[in-house]
């Protein structure tokens, strides 16, 4: 018989075809256990989110805490709920604006993306973070029970890694490190790393396709996808998942067997990396066409040292654990450690853990001495190279403060790869508790049990929470109280009204007096129809506000009003002579003011003092008069004009002989100023000076080694304006001709 011509050759036979469904079956099976067990633990670990915040027994309505970053966070979620996005605010920084596009928050556009999803279902700033705070704890959990399925481990062991990973201490920053907790994607970027680390491709053509199609196999995507997800969550993230990735790549480099793989690994650290980019565009286009804003502030070398890892801060557990004798002898080395700025409390990484460290310890001297297995070594191996590299690269003194001090100050918060070494040595524990499994034979029964038991201790040592009961009382109070006092304020002035507040806090960061970073933010935070002052960014167009913090407050007064603020929101914390300031605000604007039931905070409407003053001017030149107060003419350096220097008590620029420097006008007309120095001359002989400005109006001088102040009437141009100094005496009358007068203070100011 012709069985190449039989039909029923073709088939596979009974026998055959019964194994290969029995297969399908399984991973049928096993798929599906996987996802619900996946559901079950996204479940839980929410409730228990919900269950250590308490957020069953308080309003989801009030953010968890009322200062410094907390504020910031809410601020940034409330722009977003309020006017799509967070990068622009029109209620914040009046009548300029509110911009965001020199703080680094585009890498952070997939959890941006989800707390703009939540806000869809509500108005309600606070709820969205709240919602977002709970919902990172299932989306970690299942991020990490995937990645363990992945590797090999059992689903017992790699429910617990799921678990443990979730409620790390660094989870628990609620909305202070609003935008740091959704670390779900930093398993996967794990996951890239040991595969590079064992040599395997994480990039693959598919077979029996040709061209560009070949490339769209499922690990090509899975790679991209992951590579997406890194670059689109949290900058830190993708930070250390480079340094990871890099350090693998070098490695499967180095050995000429498996090039290729480290070349993948290239193309992954590439990946990442044009993914943040891609996720900074707005920014990066801002800075290229603004500038740098060198107002705001910038990681600097040192700070790698201030905030790195150490390894007192990922095993003594903090001061607040549920243990008596753990909690005191945290609390002992917070008070008695010489390092107590250094690296953060939240990176205890928990008895687990360290446990697992460990074991990767003794894992790396065992194999100096006699070796391991293949299969131990691929195991283990990827994992104590990340904890390696993670330690080496982010502990205080190491590779990153080498790269912050030779390359560039990238970053500074190095505590957070906590999270790296966190996920690995829970890796490590699992694989450990995956081959007692198959050592209990007969006693299998028992296993369950012990991982139960791991699961139970590590969460009772990981899940001390600082928000205590008391600690949310005290916040949802205060938060009550602020909410009352700025409804009192809306009741009493026209929607839309433009509130400013007093202090100028500068924006971001800025803690003035009594006033914590972003307190003046309060009012805002409460507002529905109001508009702020405040939240103008320093460097940009907050720049106006700093010469208004120098005016008498009539004067400020007359400004504030021509520019259309319709009340004044002061914050007695900001001032040391916080009565008289009040006292003299209800002289001028002879109003009685709306108190908050602490006194902390005043209101002043400005409706009377309109009438008295700017309310008589015709709207032309109020504008006018406005935009000149808005937009502050700004001196831009020069050939000789000196940085600007400081002994802790006075300020001065050093000048040379011969200086030129611009003063910048931002308006679209000329502006007649007032230009005024305050000079000496480093000379022990007189010295006679000319200043002349952009339009040949000039002023002369004698200058000797007390300060003088020589005053200068011009006009400036639209655009940048030159100013000549010239000191005119032989060069040999000065010790040091490039450094011939000091500038001690610039004022420049319009004339009315």
């Amino acid at each position: 018989m012709d069985t190449a011509r039989d039909p029923s050759s073709l088939r596979p036979s009974r026998r055959s075809a019964l194994p290969a469904a029995l297969g399908s079956w399984g991973r049928r099976t096993a798929r599906s256990l996987d996802f619900w067990l996946g559901a079950l633990l996204a479940t839980g670990t929410f409730l228990g989110a919900i269950t250590f915040f308490d957020m069953w027994g308080r309003s989801w309505r009030v953010p968890q805490g009322l200062a410094g970053d907390f504020t910031l966070t809410s601020l940034i979620v409330k722009g977003m709920t309020d006017h799509g996005w967070f990068l622009t605010n029109n209620s914040l920084g009046w009548p300029l604006g509110n911009q965001l596009f020199d703080l680094p928050l585009g890498s952070n556009n997939l959890n941006n993306l989800l707390m703009r999803v939540i806000a869809l279902f509500t108005s309600d700033f606070a709820v969205v973070i709240n919602v977002f705070v709970m919902l990172t704890f299932p989306m970690v959990a299942v991020a990490a029970f995937l990645v363990a399925r992945r590797l090999g481990i059992s689903r017992a062991p790699a429910t617990l890694v799921g678990v443990l990973y979730t409620f790390i201490q660094y989870h628990f920053r609620g909305q202070v490190m609003l935008f740091l907790i959704g670390y779900w994607a930093m398993p996967f970027a794990i996951l890239l790393a040991i595969r590079i680390f064992q040599g395997e491709r994480i990039f693959a053509r598919r077979p029996g396709f040709k061209g560009w199609r070949s490339w769209l196999s499922r690990r090509n995507v899975a790679t991209v996808a992951t590579c997406l997800a890194i670059g689109s969550t949290v900058f830190y993230l993708a930070a250390f998942a480079m340094v990871l990735i890099a350090a693998a790549a070098a490695s499967r480099l180095l050995a000429k067997s498996s090039r290729r793989v480290g070349l993948m690994g290239v193309a992954a650290f590439v990946l990442i990396g044009g993914f943040v980019v891609a996720n900074d565009a707005p920014a990066l286009v801002h800075r290229q066409l603004h500038g740098t804003n060198e107002a705001v502030g910038h990681p600097g070398e040192f700070e790698s040292e201030i905030y790195g890892l150490t390894l007192t801060r990922l095993i003594i557990p903090p001061s607040n654990h549920r243990f008596g004798p753990a909690r005191r002898f945290g609390a002992h080395y917070e008070l008695t450690t010489a390092l107590k700025q250094a690296g953060e409390q939240s990176s205890y990484v928990g008895i687990v853990s360290v446990a697992g460290g460990a074991g990767l310890l003794a894992f790396a001297l065992v194999g100096l001495s006699r070796g391991h297995s293949e299969e131990r070594l691929k195991r283990y191996g990827p994992l104590a190279a990340c904890v390696g590299v993670a330690f080496l690269w982010g502990t205080i003194g190491g590779a990153n403060s080498i790269f912050s001090y030779t390359v560039l100050p990238l970053l500074r918060g190095l505590g957070r790869m906590s999270t790296v070494i966190a996920f690995c040595c829970l890796l490590a524990v699992a694989y450990a508790l995956d081959g007692m499994r198959r050592r209990l034979g007969r006693h299998l029964w028992a296993f369950p049990a012990i991982v139960t038991i791991i699961a139970i201790v590590g969460l009772y040592d990981q899940t001390a929470n600082a928000f205590t009961k008391a600690y949310r009382d005290a916040t949802q109070a205060e938060w009550n109280r602020d909410a009352r006092f700025v409804r009192n304020i809306e009741a009493a002035v026209p929607g839309g009204t433009a509130i400013y507040t007093l202090p100028e806090q500068p924006f971001p960061d800025g803690p003035l007096g009594g006033m914590l970073d972003y307190d003046s933010a309060q009012g805002y935070l409460h507002s529905k129809t109001l508009r702020w002052s405040y939240g103008a960014v320093r460097g940009r167009e907050g720049d106006w506000l700093v010469p208004m913090s120098g005016l008498g407050l009539p004067a400020k007064l007359v400004k504030v009003r021509e520019c259309g603020f319709g009340g004044v929101w002061l914050d007695r914390a900001g001032y040391t002579n916080a009565d008289d300031v009040q006292s003299l605000l209800a002289r001028l604007t002879r109003t009685k003011p709306i108190v908050s039931e602490d006194g902390r905070r005043v209101f002043f409407s400005l409706q009377t003092f309109n009438n008295q003053t700017a309310g008589q001017l015709p709207e032309t030149i109020r504008r006018e008069r406005c935009q000149e107060t808005t937009h502050p003419i700004e001196p831009e350096p020069g050939p000789g004009f000196g940085i600007a220097e400081t002994d802790g008590v006075t300020n001065w620029r050093r000048l040379a002989a011969d200086t030129r420097f611009g003063l910048r006008n931002d308006l679209d007309s000329p502006r007649r100023s007032r230009v005024t120095f305050t000079l000496r001359s480093t000379s022990t002989r007189p010295t006679p000076i000319k200043i002349t400005g952009p339009d040949g109006a000039s002023v002369e001088a004698d200058l000797d080694q007390s300060p003088k102040v020589v005053t200068l009437m011009t006009t400036l141009p639209p655009g940048t304006g030159a100013i000549h100094i010239e000191a005119r005496v032989p060069t040999a009358a000065f010790p040091d001709p490039s450094h011939a007068l000091f500038l001690d203070a610039l004022g420049l100011g319009d004339i009315e």
